[in-house]
């Protein structure tokens, strides 16, 4: 008897063991560290775009109108999603924005909104032929602390912005 409780308890560790693996596992074999020079496709039945991103970078695909990347320290989360509207729509839509909407013109010649969000966030939003691709960072401190200069990760999220194509 001692023999088969212990035999479940066994089944029930591996068990556990394999739901809290697994998931993390399966979402990593669908991760890529960017060389910088393989452009990935965002599209919608209307609107397609690409997203060059930076050398080191891990990217995984979330649909085929999304997109997350990370930075190589891990502490730059950035999430793009492909949809309908226009950069200024997208921007204003965000909860927690703070002062007005920029306007700028990347170095590919497409548009873009952006605002900071109160947590030291960034939302923007580019135009691209047919649609707009949202972009948003999210910060996240390595060392658990919560104290990140969103001011040093400026440079790497425009960046990013600088990879969308249309």
């Amino acid at each position: 008897m001692l023999a088969i409780v212990g035999a479940v308890l066994v089944a029930l560790f591996v068990a556990l063991a394999v739901i809290v693996a697994v998931p993390p596992t399966i979402s990593n074999l669908a991760s890529t560290v960017s060389q910088g020079d393989e452009p990935v496709q965002l599209e919608t039945p209307t609107a397609s775009a690409q997203v060059v991103v930076p050398a080191g970078w891990l990217v995984t695909r979330a649909s085929d109108d999304g997109l997350v990347v990370l930075s190589p320290d891990g502490v730059l989360r950035v999430r793009m999603t492909l949809t309908e509207g226009t950069p200024l729509d997208v921007v204003t839509a965000t909860d927690g924005r703070v002062g007005e909407p920029r306007s700028e013109t990347l170095a590919s010649g497409l548009a873009v909104v952006h605002s900071d969000l109160a947590d030291g966030d960034i939302v923007a939003g580019v135009a691209v032929p047919g649609g707009v691709v949202r972009v948003q960072s999210e910060l996240i401190p390595s060392d658990g602390d919560g104290d990140v200069d969103p001011a040093a990760y400026r440079p790497a999220f425009a960046q990013v912005l600088d990879g969308i194509q249309p």
